[in-house]
């Protein structure tokens, strides 16, 4: 799933989603999965019952994170703040700068972005 956290994925078959039964995938988030009550645990149950309800929360969840973002490049960009936009997100994205992939080194600086 999509989270606005370092690495930007959040690995719901992993054994640490198996037991935490406190939290949503992202918390704020208004999807039915987040706002819905579904834990991590219980997205993990189902996903390992290869449930299509699994399936479809994680889409859900998915296109609401995306909906978010683009929402926020947007304002970014009627601010006048986009290259500000995107360096936070890339340094919050990619916490520790040497993970930055070539390719999105190259897109930013085709863009006239400078990225650290």
């Amino acid at each position: 799933a999509l989270v606005p956290e370092p690495g930007g994925t959040l690995r719901l078959k992993s054994k640490q989603c198996a037991s935490d039964y406190t939290q949503p995938i992202q918390k704020c988030c208004p999807c039915c999965a987040c706002s819905g009550g579904y834990t991590r645990a219980r997205i993990n149950e189902l996903l390992l019952k290869n449930s299509p309800l699994a399936a479809q929360l994680m889409t859900h969840h998915n296109l609401a994170y995306m909906m978010a973002l683009t929402t926020n490049m947007r304002d970014a960009i009627l601010r006048n703040e986009y290259p500000k936009f995107v360096q936070e997100f890339v340094r919050d994205f990619f916490s520790d700068e040497t993970k930055v992939p070539v390719w999105v080194r190259e897109a930013c600086a085709a863009a006239g972005i400078e990225v650290n």
